[in-house]
């Protein structure tokens, strides 16, 4: 299970957005946050352990719209993982070089 909870604001005054999941055998942890950009209200500013993000920027028109992107971010990266873990175990069961 997945939701986004509307965090404490910054120094700004602005709200910082948590995406929360539910992991696998019942673990729960916040696995990416944004805020908006103080300058620039088309600017967002992404921090994620899981995705190795200490600080990003990107672009979104609004903060639905940033929240996709975080989770499309998220997803990219686990198919990603996927892929290395398959040809990791394809190698190891099936090639001998």
């Amino acid at each position: 299970m997945k939701y986004w909870e509307i965090g404490e604001k910054n120094r700004f005054g602005i709200e910082c957005y948590k995406l929360h999941l539910k992991l696998p055998y019942g673990d729960e942890k916040v696995i990416a946050a944004f805020v908006q950009d103080e300058n620039n209200n088309n600017k967002y500013i992404c921090v994620s352990n899981e995705l190795n993000i200490d600080y990003d920027t990107f672009i979104a028109d609004s903060v639905e719209n940033a929240k996709k992107q975080v989770e499309g971010m998220l997803l990219d990266h686990w198919k990603e993982q996927i892929v290395y873990l398959e040809d990791c175990i394809d190698l190891l069961q099936n090639k001998e070089e």
